[in-house]
């Protein structure tokens, strides 16, 4: 009597396609990739939705041999700068990137209007580094144009921008923690109508920033006729759904030119939000007409922070903040 075939279960679903839920990250290539692919990437569905991105180790552009393991693995153009991962407000990135204390160098951010490592984050950020070995300044006293800097590419202008070393839009249900960047040169011209949050952190925050910090030694701008211009040491902006905790910046910031609306401060640009258990050591410069605080506007909550060393600039006294 011939056998009976059992009948399986399984035999009706979908296949499904492998998706990770741990993608190692240890090349500048593999992290380049992850930026110039990423919309693909999702729109193909090659990660699962608790995809967790884990950094394996120190990750530094400039000596990356992109000659025999770049794009393709036969581009012999080395990368320097790169657009965000999640450029798009559609597209934004929604998974965990935990950096493991890891640091990545040599490479600048670039794009049309959110900069960062990261552009638009809904996911979680943590444990990442962000730094540079590259002085500032020349020996003598100019400006390096090999130092890294996160910057728009194009002319703002009836628009609306996102610029931070690691984030340009931490959004609602975004989460950033124990991150820190280091030596970057950020600079921000806003002009007819536009609106511009730069952040040496993160330019526009809603989502949840803890234990990070931001150690930028230049934040320079202008706002020509510009509808909104907020620029601070940690964020631009941190709105109303936005929370920043046990967090501290320094470096300094200095707006040449206002024909328009611009606000300075030293750690967050403008507070609507709660700020609690902070701290900020930002040189303030600011042309007349600007709105300047030592540590952030009074339009939201803040407590437990503190401003050092309050600096008088011309005629101009930076306020503090308690």
């Amino acid at each position: 009597t011939p056998a009976v075939p059992v009948k399986s279960a399984y035999v009706n679903l979908p296949v499904v396609p492998d998706t990770p839920e741990r993608v190692e990250v240890r090349t500048a290539r593999q992290l380049n990739a992850l930026s110039a692919y990423y919309d693909k990437y999702v729109e193909d569905r090659l990660f699962a939705g608790n995809t967790a991105f884990v950094q394996g180790t120190n990750i530094d552009y400039s000596r990356y041999d992109w000659r025999n393991f770049g794009k393709d693995g036969k581009d012999s153009k080395s990368v320097s700068e790169q657009t965000p991962i999640g450029a798009s407000a559609a597209q934004p990135f929604r998974y965990s990137y935990n950096g493991s204390s890891y640091q990545i160098t040599g490479v600048s951010f670039t794009g049309k209007t959110c900069v960062g490592l990261f552009g638009y984050n809904t996911g979680t950020l943590s444990n990442i580094i962000i730094t540079t070995d590259v002085p500032m300044n020349n020996a003598d006293g100019s400006v390096n144009s090999k130092a890294p800097t996160a910057k728009v590419t194009s002319t703002v202008q009836l628009n609306t921008v996102y610029v931070g070393v690691l984030a340009g839009w931490n959004q609602t249900g975004g989460v950033i923690s124990n991150c820190a960047v280091s030596g970057y040169r950020l600079s921000g011209n806003a002009y007819s109508g536009s609106t511009y949050y730069l952040g040496g952190l993160v330019g526009f925050n809603e989502g949840l920033i803890q234990a990070c910090s931001a150690d930028i030694p230049s934040i320079t701008g202008t706002s020509t006729y510009a509808r909104s211009y907020c620029a601070g040491g940690l964020v631009g902006m941190n709105d109303g759904s936005g929370q920043i905790r046990q967090s501290y910046a320094i470096g300094s910031i200095k707006l040449t030119e206002i024909r328009g609306s611009a606000v300075i401060s030293g750690f967050a640009g403008e507070n609507r939000g709660v700020i609690r258990n902070c701290y900020c050591a930002t040189a303030l410069t600011a042309v007349t007409g600007a709105d300047v605080n030592g540590f952030s506007t009074d339009l939201g909550s803040v407590t437990k922070c503190y401003y050092l060393n309050p600096i008088v600039w011309g005629s101009r006294t930076v306020r503090d903040t308690p």
